[in-house]
């Protein structure tokens, strides 16, 4: 009979090994169901994904959850409320694709008494309902382009007015959002467990959805270089913008415009990135402090 040395180092014989690795299983699979509860599974893909959810759970960070419809994106949501500081605060859902663009903004922020023809009394919508929680939207990337300027408001302010009212709400809210669709993100945080980011490689080479990529190869990359290649995308993107506006920054069709930023906020990363502007008459709209490393757009 042979001597087997368990992960935690206790020596075992070969006979009670199989006993072993079940009792392990079985430890591995009540943990699991402490955590995350209604998730169930043990595939490679699945525990990666339960990772993540739980690094991003402990931050205050907003959250979109890409997938296809009926892969259990509101369970993941349902997760990393409860595994957050918000745990013991309301976890309000609503999915956006169900409700008419035109009851969407009532909805969500709610309504004032004679705001509209039927709206006979005020309403509590579901931002002020999730305050001091976390709310969930499903299918995020169905809000009418009309209503995005009010939602962005409450990502970026944590403010809003209820719809037909003056009086200005704050909301303290975590946002976890959903959707099946590609959308383009403007600003994000990596998270990375230690000094080491792992991440898929193609997702800075394409466009294509992560989950509709048959295969994916992961590759790890300091943080720095990623970090530095990330900022030379950014001032690419910058600097086209210059050239096509003409230098110009703000104003109907600027570089801000077209970028779909505020003026405030571009010229806050130009000068972080060391970026000039210029007028083609040589007029500097925009002018960072003098660096010799500074990059010129003309």
């Amino acid at each position: 009979m042979s001597t087997i040395t368990t992960r935690d180092g206790t020596p075992i014989s070969d006979l009670e090994a199989p006993v072993a690795a079940a009792n392990l299983d079985l430890e591995e699979e009540v943990d699991h169901g402490i955590n995350f509860g209604r998730i169930v599974g043990r595939s490679p893909a699945l525990r990666r994904a339960l990772k993540q959810i739980e690094t991003v759970s402990g931050t205050v960070s907003t959250v979109i959850l890409e997938g296809e419809t009926g892969t259990g994106k509101e369970l993941l949501a349902q997760a990393i409320h409860d595994l957050s500081g918000r745990r013991s605060g309301p976890f309000v859902k609503i999915n956006c694709a169900t409700i008419p663009g035109g009851l969407l903004e009532s909805e969500l922020f709610g309504h004032e008494k004679g705001a509209f023809t039927s709206a006979s009394a005020q309403r509590v919508g579901r931002f002020e309902l999730a305050n001091g929680g976390t709310i969930f939207l499903d299918e995020v990337g169905e809000i009418p382009l009309e209503l995005q300027p009010k939602f962005l408001r409450v990502l970026q302010e944590r403010e809003f007015e209820r719809l037909g009212g003056t009086c200005t709400l704050h909301a303290d809210i975590r946002v976890i959002a959903a959707t099946n669709r590609d959308l383009i993100v403007e600003r994000a945080v990596i998270l990375s467990a230690g000094p080491v980011l792992e991440f898929d490689i193609g997702d800075l080479n394409t466009r294509e959805s992560p989950m509709r990529r048959a295969e994916s190869r992961v590759e790890t990359m300091p943080l720095r270089k990623l970090r530095d290649q990330l900022e030379e995308a950014q001032r690419d993107a910058i600097l086209h913008a210059l050239r096509q506006a003409g230098g110009r920054v703000g104003g109907p069709d600027g570089a801000a415009d077209r970028l779909g930023l505020k003026r405030t906020t571009l010229i806050g990363r130009m000068k972080r990135l060391g970026i000039e502007s210029h007028s083609r008459a040589g007029r500097s709209y925009e002018a960072c402090q003098p660096d010799l490393s500074k990059t010129m757009a003309s």
